[in-house]
């Protein structure tokens, strides 16, 4: 299995939507490792998209990113949206180890690049979501340039076989065979009675199953 490359295709699929309403601000939606990413922080993330109507082409709006409920986005979506976070979170835990740093090359190419990806979409990202994605991506650059791509591929599916990963039930299901965060069925809940305790390090989550590096995550 090869993980996917960052940033997820901005398409939707007509599933069950995810409610942007009385979420908990400070509840875990994803957690790796002893990293985790707040449900207010993950909610920004998808506003980031959400809210950017000029990454879509003439006759597309952000409308296809909705879900099914009212204020809210569709499961696809959000699960890509997670997937990738957990990538770069691997990645972040990757760059450490190695003892890497950033320099303004790296930097550099990674703007270029989410710049002609995204078009004129990526300066109407706010300023301090644009900033972080570029960090991410030099991030995950400086590895493949350190490790070379397949060895980067091993060492990011090392990390997800060694590392605790959990998405909070609301969100999906983090499927460690796949590399892929699987959306939940039907609706989802408008409380975060099923959030990662914040309090609770994932500790009684059983660490998931080491990927099989046979496969294609696509």
């Amino acid at each position: 299995m090869r993980p996917r490359r960052f940033v997820p295709v901005i398409a939707a699929v007509a599933v069950a939507g995810l409610a942007t309403l009385g979420c908990a601000e400070q509840s875990a939606a994803v957690r790796v490792g002893d990293r985790t990413v707040s449900e207010s922080d993950l909610i920004s993330e998808l506003d980031a998209y959400g809210d950017n109507e000029a990454l879509f082409a003439s006759g597309a709006s952000a409308d296809s990113l909705r879900g099914d409920l009212s204020d809210s986005y569709d499961q696809q979506f959000v699960a890509e949206i997670i997937q990738q976070r957990i990538v770069f979170l691997l990645a972040e835990g990757l760059f450490e180890d190695e003892g890497l740093e950033l320099d303004d090359g790296a930097r550099s190419q990674a703007e270029q690049t989410l710049a002609s990806q995204f078009g004129g979409g990526f300066d109407d990202f706010p300023e301090e979501y644009r900033d972080a994605f570029v960090e991410d991506v030099a991030r995950y650059y400086a590895l493949v340039d350190e490790m070379g791509a397949d060895g980067f591929d091993e060492a990011l599916l090392e990390a997800a076989g060694r590392e605790t990963i959990v998405v909070s039930s609301r969100f999906g299901e983090w499927d460690a065979q796949q590399f892929a965060v699987v959306s939940p069925a039907g609706s989802t809940p408008r409380t975060d009675d099923t959030a990662i305790p914040t309090e609770d390090p994932a500790a009684d989550v059983e660490a998931p199953a080491e990927p099989d590096a046979s496969g294609d995550a696509g």
